[in-house]
């Protein structure tokens, strides 16, 4: 885990860790460069939990550099992601280390479903990302669509995070996008559990319209290069990637409607889950307006299970 100004969430995060049902681990959580009280919190639970570990950082890191710390802190070939904002059910590890000690040969990352919450703790709703088989894997590296996990929701295996270099700066706010298609493309396959195992928290600050586009232009770029390398093709720098898709105006006019159209439904389910309906209504509004898929995409998977009783396995 790395934590920078947590205090508002990191307790629940760390005792949802050390309240797991599998307890055979260490936990390294990183400090970086908190202001508030998150070290003095993460201290407290370190003195009482000899299996947690703390490391203080001071000044400015990107999330994923204070992640590489507690990573290169680790000596276990599987290290379990966890953000400081979220909540682990108490099966998640085990249930993980179950499908990895039949099929951990051939996995370079698992992750889970998750239910998403508001900063309050309120349900949004149920998501799934990526593979859940073999084949469905197969088929989407066939046909050079993205394989990823929900990051805080994954489990590594340390070498191949190590053989493709692990995270890289430049793709941030995307970098484990870009992890997971480059640990994908070594052949060990990345796949996700169906069951949701981790809470996952959306709050205002974090999905900032800003943010999220920013998030969204570095996706295109990582999706760009992920195709190009599954075709045999080197990599675009982010400058030669952008002199190309200048030259490409109804490229650029699309992904102007669909970056809009998914922030503004990312802002809708946060007013929802304030409870704000003049917001809720407005921002799904111009989301559904942007891009109409997420109705049926994404809208209807969530109201339908409200009415019908829900899924057996949220």
């Amino acid at each position: 885990m790395s934590a920078y100004n947590g205090s508002d969430f990191i307790e629940a995060a760390v005792q949802s860790i050390l309240d797991q049902s599998y307890r055979d681990f260490a936990f390294v959580v990183v400090n970086n460069g908190s202001t508030d009280d998150t070290g003095t919190i993460l201290d407290r639970f370190a003195a009482q939990d000899e299996r947690m570990r703390v490391l203080h950082f001071h000044g400015s890191r990107t999330y994923v550099e204070g992640r590489m710390q507690a990573i290169d802190a680790a000596t276990t070939e599987w290290v379990a992601l966890m953000d400081a904002d979220d909540i682990a059910l108490p099966d998640r590890l085990a249930r993980q280390m179950e499908f990895l000690e039949i099929h951990g040969d051939d996995i370079g990352a698992l992750g889970t479903s998750v239910r998403q919450i508001t900063g309050t703790g309120r349900r949004l709703g149920s998501a799934r990302m990526g593979a859940q088989d073999r084949s469905t894997f197969l088929h989407l590296m066939t046909i050079q669509e993205p394989v990823s996990v929900y990051d805080p929701t994954a489990i590594l295996h340390r070498p191949t995070f190590y053989a493709v270099g692990g995270y890289r700066t430049e793709a941030v706010p995307a970098a484990d996008l870009d992890l997971y298609y480059r640990i994908a493309e070594t052949g060990r396959m990345v796949l996700s559990l169906p069951d949701v195992l981790v809470h996952y928290r959306i709050h205002g600050a974090a999905q900032s319209v800003e943010s999220t586009l920013l998030q969204r232009s570095r996706c295109h770029f990582i999706n760009h290069n992920m195709r190009r390398r599954r075709r045999g093709q080197t990599e675009r720098s982010p400058s030669e990637f952008a002199a190309w898709i200048r030259r490409r105006p109804l490229k650029r006019l699309r992904w102007f409607f669909n970056d809009h159209g998914m922030t503004f439904y990312k802002r809708a389910g946060i007013a929802y889950g304030a409870g704000n309906r003049i917001s809720f209504a407005w921002n799904l509004c111009i989301g559904l307006a942007c891009k109409p898929s997420q109705l049926w995409n994404r809208l209807l998977p969530q109201l339908l299970p409200r009415f019908f009783g829900g899924s057996a396995r949220d």
